[in-house]
């Protein structure tokens, strides 16, 4: 049995990852929660357990990264789920109890560890994987910079529910329609209206509108390239939110959160949109699960908290990342042969990666050099 840990920049994250040699110290700023990803393998079918110790001042969160079914395509007719190539695609994030001794569902199984500084300073800590008569362990060296998490909430983030599939999905009859036992599930949302065209005329749009007490929102649903459906990239979940900060906007609109299938947690397909793309959230025993693009999506909205902090107090220290939003690029897609958007080509995925990953080591940098003049 092996743990390794993984990071989600690879053509194809899920592929079995080779083992990190010499991980870095991982690191976050306080009330931000950083996930990192790691595999289980090699595993026999014996029961196992995982524990999880250190980490002093860090919230800690355990989850297993879980796989539905999904097709590829869109559909055309009525009801009528379209015949296209299906796959597995990891995507809800069920939480994991530890200590107690679970049966193997698998020889390969994908794990979320979630850690929320409290406190500044590094935190180490340790995974630990028992089978039978086999114990492997992995740690990890988490610091937490001495910068509080901006609170503010732009870019905001809107998002679309559906009441009558989650009506639907918890057999509540027409009768208790939005009584009590409906609306516990349904939270009050704002929706906003979206326009793209030429940056440079969009922002000055937005400016416009704000000048005005108007907020703009940029809308991300089906049909869309890059987006966040079953089969998208996991960081096509962070580029939205990026897209959504270098137009100027005010905040993101995602059709939709849970407009669930019939039953998602075995196969996201619908008939008509791209799989997925009617939810980000899963439905759970005990409320509602979360799924990997909505976690990208959070990661994302915690760094662009990051850059307009930043942004606000030195412009100098992150006018690199400056320099990217300027003259940000959209990516091209194509319609697939079942119908379905996807990237132009494999250059496009390859282009994302090594932007997101460029705005994150970016951002970065420039909170060391920010903690480094604010210390003289």
């Amino acid at each position: 049995m092996k743990i390794n840990w993984f990071a989600l920049n690879e053509i194809k994250p899920f592929d079995k990852p080779e083992e990190e040699k010499t991980p870095k110290i991982k690191e976050g700023w306080l009330n931000e929660a950083k996930d990192y990803y790691y595999s289980l393998d090699e595993m026999t079918e014996e029961p196992y357990r995982l524990t999880v110790t250190g980490f002093t001042d860090c919230e800690v969160e355990l989850y297993q990264l879980n796989s539905t079914q999904a097709h590829n395509g869109r559909g055309v007719t009525w009801g009528e789920i379209p015949q296209a190539p299906e796959a597995s695609f990891y995507d809800f994030l069920q939480p994991f109890v530890t200590q107690e001794e679970l049966p193997t569902s698998s020889s390969y199984q994908l794990f979320c560890l979630r850690l929320t500084g409290t406190a500044p300073g590094k935190w180490q800590g340790e995974i630990r994987a028992t089978q039978g008569k086999i114990s492997v362990s992995k740690t990890l060296t988490f610091e937490v910079l001495p910068l509080l998490l901006p609170t503010q909430t732009a870019p905001t983030l809107e998002l679309w529910q559906y009441p009558f599939a989650v009506a639907r999905y918890y057999q509540i009859e027409p009768k208790d329609y939005f009584n009590k036992a409906h609306c516990v599930r349904i939270a009050d949302l704002a929706i906003g209206q979206p326009h793209l065209g030429d940056q440079t005329v969009f922002r000055q749009w937005c400016e416009q509108r704000r000048a005005k007490g108007l907020a703009t929102s940029i809308y991300n649903c089906v049909g869309d390239y890059p987006a966040m459906f079953l089969y998208s990239h996991p960081l096509e979940s962070q580029w939205v939110i990026w897209n959504t900060v270098a137009y100027g906007a005010d905040g993101f609109l995602r059709w939709t959160l849970d407009a669930w299938v019939k039953d998602p947690l075995v196969n996201g397909s619908h008939w008509y949109w791209e799989s997925g793309d009617p939810f980000l959230l899963y439905p759970g025993t005990n409320g509602t699960m979360m799924s990997l693009r909505f976690q990208q999506m959070q990661q994302a909205l915690n760094d662009s908290r990051k850059y307009l902090f930043l942004q606000n107090k030195q412009p100098a220290l992150v006018s690199e990342v400056t320099r990217l939003l300027d003259g940000w690029a959209q990516l091209s897609g194509k319609t697939n042969d079942y119908g379905a958007q996807v990237p132009f080509s494999e250059n496009e995925t390859l282009q994302l990666i090594q932007t997101i990953q460029q705005m994150h080591d970016l951002l970065e940098k420039g909170a060391r050099a920010y903690l480094k003049e604010s210390n003289k």
